[in-house]
């Protein structure tokens, strides 16, 4: 998940990446390739919209 936690770093500097918890049923997910899902998390995080926190 090195992608995804440098994408958040990048999208909010000055906070780190405490821990992200992913859990897969492995029955459906036994060909999936982590790296690819690391880099759409990354994608995903540096597209997405900023959201208004504490407003």
């Amino acid at each position: 998940m090195n992608q995804l936690f440098a994408a958040i770093r990048e999208q909010h500097p000055g906070f780190e990446v405490m821990d992200v918890r992913l859990l897969a049923n492995q029955n459906e997910v036994d060909n999936q390739d982590p790296e690819q899902l690391d880099a759409e998390f990354a994608a995903a995080i540096r597209s997405a919209e900023e959201m208004p926190i504490g407003q």
